[in-house]
């Protein structure tokens, strides 16, 4: 799907659209047309004779939707969509997120919406019944027509205004966000964090970028990613893994290492690039709006996997040794984030100064029934007994973040050889993902990182 990537740089009234407080925020460039238009064209390199049936079905919905589909909907469209929560217009969670499309004809894009309504509206009225009725109504504030359907819970709504767009999930989100004065109002590229972490990044290029204010956020994400950390934890629990009580740090722990976050992504010929900055590994879950997604995708997984996972207790070994190293990892990035951007000189000091604070984390699970008596120690005296007994080597001491050269294949930490399964043992590199590999391939790594 690289044909879909449209590498062109942003402009400055699609940053401008986004407001500077915004906790959440994201831009990019979809053009609908083109993906139509590149679609049939695949369509007529790998069956040609397809084509013609194509079109014709295409005619159809056109004449069904009173208007040409490719010319007048989709081509109406611009390619630039931004989306944010901004507090001053909609408040703090994922429910109020805005979304904004560029228009490139205005008066065909209202058609097309006038359109749309007309025909959902015959197609419930034919389909509801008499007691249940949903409609596509409209609401006129001001010089603002706004489309709604008339639903509980949400109302999603868009409209029109001044050359996009909006849409949200209920009308007065999207009236504020389209009677947002952007000529008099701030926007995200003057915050000064964003600023920065832009310069950091240097991309000159930029296609598209996601922003997230994780201080902000983490208050309404917290609670999400424990519900993420139970659903694994409580599994693995349920099928004799002897899960830790507790692996995502206390909130106020977490809190005091939190920055934002920002993704720059643009396409050239050679492909699709990104670069992100963030305070340490898998911190975006923090995001209300990321751990929204993760959780519906986590639900869908262990909903997939559940009646697997007696079949697969074999390779639970596999599993409990891949989730300690990402918390390892996670724990090492959060220290070096309190301490000057460096590592710790050992493993032991994560656990005494409570950033990984289980010593069940640091064993292989045949031998986490030793971790009881050894979680009751003083916290230095916990420290030397992890720096003894550790089941995973600590290839990185005093790593500086800012002034070492780091690469994504920079192993970090990996499981003894020992305690390999199947011949491979759990290696967590220093960009924060962890795989399984063969043994001699693992220690072939970690030598060249040495």
């Amino acid at each position: 799907m690289v044909f879909l990537l449209d590498g062109k740089p942003l402009d400055a009234d699609a940053t401008a659209a986004l407001p500077a407080g915004c906790h959440f925020a994201s831009i990019g460039h979809l053009d609908l047309g083109k993906v139509y238009d590149e679609l049939r064209d695949r369509l007529a390199e790998i069956e040609p004779n397809q084509v013609e049936q194509f079109d014709m079905m295409v005619q159809q919905v056109s004449a069904g939707l009173g208007m040409d589909l490719r010319q007048d909907m989709l081509g109406a469209l611009g390619d630039t969509w931004v989306t944010y929560v901004d507090p001053a217009i909609g408040g703090v969670s994922q429910s109020v997120l805005v979304v904004q499309i560029s228009l490139r004809d205005i008066q065909k894009a209202r058609t097309a919406i006038e359109n749309l309504a007309a025909i959902a509206n015959g197609m419930l009225t034919m389909h509801g019944g008499e007691d249940v009725k949903i409609r596509i109504k409209q609401l006129q504030t001001g010089p603002l027509r706004v489309h709604y359907a008339a639903l509980p819970f949400f109302t999603p709504a868009w409209t029109v205004h001044d050359g996009t767009l909006h849409a949200a999930l209920y009308p007065q989100v999207v009236v504020a966000a389209a009677n947002r004065d952007v000529g008099k109002t701030s926007g995200l590229v003057e915050n000064p964090a964003f600023k920065l972490m832009w310069q950091q990044l240097g991309v000159p290029r930029a296609s598209g970028f996601a922003w997230t204010d994780l201080k902000a956020t983490a208050s309404q994400g917290y609670g999400t990613v424990l519900m993420l950390e139970r659903i694994a934890m409580g599994m693995a629990d349920i099928f004799g893994l002897d899960a830790p009580a507790m692996v995502v740090p206390p909130l106020p722990l977490i809190q005091k290492h939190l920055t934002p976050s920002l993704q720059v992504s643009w396409a050239d010929e050679s492909g699709w690039h990104a670069k992100s900055l963030s305070p340490f590994p898998l911190a975006g879950l923090l995001s209300v709006n990321a751990s929204g997604l993760a959780l519906g995708q986590t639900a869908m997984a262990a909903g997939i996997a559940l009646p697997a996972l007696g079949a697969a207790r074999a390779n639970a070994t596999q599993v409990v040794s891949v989730s300690s190293v990402r918390q390892i990892l996670v724990g090492l990035h959060v220290y070096a984030a309190e301490f000057g951007q460096k590592f710790p000189p050992d493993l032991g000091v994560l656990a005494e100064k409570g950033f990984v604070p289980q010593v069940e984390l640091f064993l292989h699970r045949s031998r986490r029934h030793e971790a009881g008596q050894a979680n009751a120690l003083p916290p230095a005296q916990k420290r030397q007994w992890i720096n003894v007994n550790t089941d995973y080597i600590y290839v990185t001491p005093n790593l500086d973040l800012d002034n070492d050269r780091i690469t994504p294949d920079l192993v970090v930490v990996y499981e003894k050889p020992r305690f390999a399964t199947r011949g491979t043992v759990a290696v967590g590199f220093a960009d924060g993902h962890v795989v399984r590999m063969p043994v001699e391939e693992a220690i072939a790594k970690a030598n060249r990182t040495n």
